[in-house]
């Protein structure tokens, strides 16, 4: 197993060349970086506040992270919904606030790690919101260094941020660069009624529909469907048939069909 420090400078490396991520999952079956997140994350405020469950920081053990890269193996990690609160702002208004599950902060910052290490080599120079080592000092540092003679500044203003942007979007603009259908489908925060998650082959969704009875009862609500996905299908169709056409097989002529 590589230290958590190797495995981030590779990353860095990649990151520098502009190279594609194929293999960023495995690396959420390195210990080590659960270790390292563990002492990025422990002493933040809000590490003793438990989201929707007991858990805490206090509760956190080797065990526990063993059992976390275990799920991670079988791709059977997801994570939980975060307990919603609400946090006043400076003009009076209140901001959403999700406090996740403990294990869900510790993976979160595992994931955070590995893009920072892969992406932060390609950010712009005059970038400095959320980087390591930069903020708004290094900001107004360069602007009073580097902007002598400018004529106009253009002032803009990304009102609800964070709460407005579309996670498609962003996933998107992952899946240009990572290359791991596994790594961004753990990304991907998937609801079992309304949307569907890609295991072995199969869409899996929770069934749900008020208006199939069956002896009265709604007995289709809450039990799994394992259905076969259209691209599935859509592939395994293509290979009989040519220009979207079926194809006939000359070679099957004569033969007996019992």
């Amino acid at each position: 197993m590589q230290t958590a420090e190797v495995v981030l400078g590779v990353l860095r490396e990649r990151g520098e060349r502009k190279l594609p991520c194929t293999q960023l999952y495995r690396q959420m079956f390195n210990k080590d970086l659960y270790l390292t997140a563990y002492g990025n994350i422990y002493s933040n405020k809000g590490a003793m506040t438990p989201g929707v469950s007991k858990e805490t920081a206090d509760g956190m053990s080797e065990a526990k992270i063993e059992q976390i890269i275990g799920l991670m193996r079988q791709e059977r990690y997801r994570f939980s919904p975060a307990r919603r609160t609400y946090i006043p702002k400076k003009h009076g208004k209140l901001r959403p606030l999700g406090m996740p599950s403990w294990s869900d902060k510790l993976v979160g910052e595992v994931v955070r790690m590995l893009l920072e290490a892969f992406y932060d080599p390609q950010f712009s120079d005059n970038s400095h919101g959320f980087r390591r080592g930069r903020g708004c000092h290094t900001a107004l540092r360069d602007i009073n260094a580097a902007w002598t003679g400018t004529a106009w500044f253009i002032e803009g203003d990304v009102t609800d941020c964070f709460g407005s942007l579309d996670h498609e979007i962003l996933l998107g603009i992952l899946a240009e660069k990572i290359h791991d259908n596994r790594f961004l489908r753990l990304i991907r925060i998937t609801h079992a009624r309304t949307q569907r998650a890609r295991f072995l082959g199969y869409d899996i969704t929770v069934q749900h529909s008020d208006a199939r009875l069956t002896g009265g009862k709604r007995e289709a609500n809450g039990k799994i469907a394992l259905k076969v996905p259209p691209d599935v299908i859509k592939a395994q169709c293509a290979r009989y048939r040519r220009h979207g056409k079926p194809w006939q097989r000359p070679s099957r002529k004569g033969q007996d069909s019992s």
